[in-house]
């Protein structure tokens, strides 16, 4: 038999349901051969679970490293932003007093451009013809899942079984 470290998952599952046959197409009468390659893949196939366990346990573990770092570099990006909005607003402050409304360096030179203008809306204010009514259609989530639970068909809806995986300690 090969060793379980070579073989994938899969595999060592389809060996084992082979000698599962085997064993069921000879009435459970077990060979000293067939009990053989029965015990060698059951015990490659518990170091194979195993493995995949111990793999799982360390992506988990980078899983969290990894949100960890991310939700500190959000943090350091937000900083670096908010230092950034602070510095050009400093800049347009000056700028805003300046006759010439320029400032220039050795290396540059800051001048005050005209941007788009932003729109300032006081919504009591507005007149209703400046209004829309906007009218959104969408499913009754909680009611579709209550009455399908409940044994009624409903056209295009459905409840569907999920599965994932559950990490336990092994039966005795």
């Amino acid at each position: 038999m090969e060793e379980s470290r070579t073989l994938t998952l899969l595999d060592l599952e389809r060996q084992y349901q082979g000698v599962v046959r085997e064993i069921q197409e000879a009435h459970g009468e077990l060979t000293e051969e067939s009990e053989k390659r029965f015990d060698e893949t059951c015990k490659m196939l518990c170091e194979k679970v195993d493995g995949y366990f111990v793999v799982s346990q360390r992506l988990e573990v980078e899983m969290d490293l990894w949100k960890t770092r991310k939700e500190g570099c959000e943090a350091v990006e937000r900083s670096y932003r908010n230092a950034l909005a602070r510095l050009k607003e400093r800049l347009r402050y000056v700028l805003e007093t300046r006759d010439d409304k320029t400032l220039q360096g050795e290396f540059v030179r800051y001048s005050l451009a005209k941007a788009r203008h932003s729109l300032v809306l006081n919504d009591l204010e507005l007149p209703r013809e400046y209004k829309k009514i906007r009218i959104v259609i969408e499913p009754d989530k909680e009611k579709i899942e209550a009455d399908l639970k409940l044994g009624k068909k409903i056209p295009g809806a459905a409840l569907k079984d999920n599965f994932s995986v559950r990490t336990g300690k092994p039966k005795t």
